[in-house]
């Protein structure tokens, strides 16, 4: 955006602070849900993995398992705490250049 004229940069801003805008607006109602769901799944994966340790293939799955909970969970966070942050910068930014 650097070579951008203010102009043209304010519109750009105004675009993605919109479309950020709906994606949080479509998101929050299930958010908490989301947040429930992955707590109940990672629980009961937790249960199972306690309860079938015994067998090799369950310990051999965690190498894929643990990057897909840290995924999963790395995509809530964002979607809870770093949406509505960028949002607020890019108000902030949209502020600074009126």
């Amino acid at each position: 955006m650097e070579n951008q004229t203010p102009l043209a940069q304010h519109d750009a801003l105004e675009q993605k602070l919109a479309r950020l805008e709906i994606i949080y607006a479509v998101m929050q109602p299930s958010l908490r849900s989301r947040w429930i769901r992955f707590a109940i799944r990672e629980t009961l994966t937790v249960a199972l993995y306690v309860i079938f340790w015994k067998y090799a293939w369950v310990r051999w799955s965690l190498y894929l398992v643990v990057p897909l909970v840290l995924v999963n969970l790395l995509i809530l966070s964002a979607l809870t705490w770093g949406l509505p942050r960028r949002i607020k910068q890019l108000n902030q930014q949209l502020k600074q250049l009126d």
